[in-house]
């Protein structure tokens, strides 16, 4: 529990850096910045591993393609905040994109048949609630503010699809949980590292 904790307290301090990044330069993009953070994290994860007496190819072979899903579907997880955070504010962005408990919660109930109960059920619907108001999308608007409008929800968009996309990451984490936990990290940023430019490219 204490390392889950930890680990959403630092998490939450990437997006307020990253929108300092884009503040500063308005024509880096989040393509740019995952790249050198996926870089710095394959070499961290690496050593973390090793410090296991694990090595990074020690991957069950049933493993090997959900581990490729993961890396995916994770780098797509992480675009969508961090895209979100150029259109609106860190706050609100965070806000929609950390539904992801929710969305992982059900996708554990619908894939692996994990409990899900009413109290789950009726937190879920609350939650989403909470992205409609946080939208607003019956405030009038008059013309100044149309195109923060506009920002606001096309941020709103990437922050919810990220949250979908890293909740099945989530799951992945899940079902590969007899792996050692320190592999999937590196292979996860070795994707990212990958993607990251191809995708710039276009």
């Amino acid at each position: 529990m204490i390392y889950g904790i930890v680990g959403n307290l630092l998490y939450a301090m990437a997006s307020p850096m990253v929108k300092m990044i884009y503040l500063h330069n308005k024509d880096i993009s989040s393509y740019e910045i995952l790249y050198w953070k996926s870089l710095s994290m394959m070499a961290m994860n690496f050593m973390f591993v090793r410090s296991f007496g694990v090595f990074v190819m020690d991957v069950p072979k049933e493993y090997r393609n959900i581990l490729v899903f993961r890396a995916l579907i994770g780098y797509l997880g992480v675009q969508g905040l961090w895209v979100s955070v150029k259109f609106m504010p860190v706050s609100t962005a965070s806000c929609i994109f950390f539904t992801l408990p929710i969305w992982s919660a059900l996708y554990a109930w619908i894939f692996i048949k994990e409990n899900l109960n009413k109290a789950d059920i009726g937190l879920m619907l609350f939650a989403f609630l909470g992205v409609i108001v946080i939208n607003n999308p019956w405030e009038e608007v008059d013309s100044s503010k149309l195109e923060e409008k506009q920002n606001i929800l096309i941020g709103s968009a990437f922050a919810l699809s990220g949250a979908i996309f890293g909740a099945f990451a989530i799951l992945c984490m899940r079902i590969m949980r007899n792996m050692h936990y320190s592999i999937s990290p590196f292979w996860f940023a070795s994707g990212c590292t990958l993607w990251s430019p191809i995708v710039h490219s276009f």
